[in-house]
């Protein structure tokens, strides 16, 4: 029976103008996306997804090393215990771990006023993306590339500056790669350029390598696979060679809102992603097509993931860029990095695989 309460008749009228509205509002923006930005609506298929949420204090063997301010990127030496943060302060810190597992800043420097993707290249040296200007500036102005001595006692600058500078790898024959671009969701330029190595040991102008490859950011060279890996920050992860400049879709993000930051591949060939927006850190494995998130309660905004092999474990190295899980706040105060055996994570994810 209709109600015949005039107050009831004028709540269900708005309510179903303002239901109408919602729906003509969602079906105008998936329009507007599929036409505008259509990578927005691009996910993976055929992929079963677990979740495991553990706490910092009880995840076993893990540790976190703070000091520093707004921790961006990191670098592993394979030949030593020594490894490199940089921060979007401006500084880059030399770490190192005693045969006691004890782990302490050793040096730091501060060569512009933000430091971003680093690597370690096959002369030795360390190479770092580096923006001079103020912070707003690296939306315009970007940053260079700089080599510097493993000691951070000296560096010089490489290239001009280029606009989004980011991620940074070096392939086996010593060439650098870099991503840059616009920074723009729905008009994203994502390029990723080339340096090659000459005999002198000096390096080519930077040319580019990947053009129009969307929201450009992280890279990371795999010497097993001998593929450069590349993440869209808001698409998912892809790989290519330094033989053929052509992107392969190795894994597309689930939800609209997921995003991936920095990467690296761990020894079984599983890619470790972390998302800016939520203190997580993603593996995926292509073999079975799997993808666990874990979420760590007690560290915040999540930034870039590292791994190598010490003592016979693969020892997983993730920096916090910000305490808080804001993706939009310019408040970068991460303060530092966690460090964790791989395996402590996986045997919490053990569990749901038998299920």
């Amino acid at each position: 029976m209709p109600a015949k309460n005039p107050e009831i008749r004028l709540i269900v009228r708005i309510l179903a103008i303002v239901g109408a509205v919602c729906i003509i509002v969602a079906i105008g923006g998936y329009v507007f996306l599929k036409i505008k930005a259509p990578y927005l609506l691009h996910f993976s298929e055929d992929l079963t997804e677990y979740r495991v949420d553990v706490s910092l204090d009880t995840l076993e063997d893990a540790r976190f090393i703070t000091g520093m301010n707004g921790c961006e990127n990191l670098v592993l030496s394979q030949d030593s215990r020594d490894f490199y943060i940089s921060c979007l302060d401006g500084n880059i810190y030399l770490l190192t771990r005693s045969e006691s597992g004890e782990i302490r800043i050793v040096k730091s420097c501060k060569p512009g006023n933000q430091a971003l993707g680093m690597i370690l290249g096959r002369d030795g040296m360390l190479y770092a993306n580096i923006g001079e200007g103020k912070a707003e500036e690296w939306m315009t102005r970007g940053g260079g590339v700089f080599r510097l001595t493993r000691s951070l006692d000296s560096y010089e600058r490489l290239t001009d500056d280029f606009q989004c500078i980011n991620g940074l790898a070096c392939d086996s024959s010593g060439n650098l790669y870099f991503t840059s671009g616009n920074f723009s969701f729905l008009h994203p330029e994502g390029k990723v350029y080339k340096m090659t190595l000459k005999e002198d040991g000096s390096f080519s102008k930077p040319e580019i390598y990947l053009e129009d490859r969307g929201l450009s950011n992280g890279l990371y060279f795999d010497p097993i696979q001998d593929k450069i890996f590349y993440s869209n920050t808001i698409g998912g992860v892809f790989n290519f060679s330094s033989a053929y400049p052509a992107l392969k879709e190795v894994y597309l993000k689930l939800r609209f809102m997921e995003a991936c930051d920095d990467l690296c591949t761990d020894i079984g060939g599983n890619i470790w992603m972390t998302d800016p927006g939520y203190g997580t850190v993603k593996m995926f494995n292509p073999g079975t097509n799997r993808l666990a998130r874990f979420v760590i309660e007690g560290i915040g905004q999540t930034s870039s993931c590292r791994i190598r092999s010490e003592e016979g474990r693969e020892m997983l190295y993730i920096t916090e860029l910000k305490q808080t899980y804001q993706p939009v706040s310019d408040n970068f105060d991460g303060r530092g990095v966690l460090v964790v055996p791989a395996q402590s994570l996986l045997k919490l994810l053990e569990p749901l695989l038998i299920k």
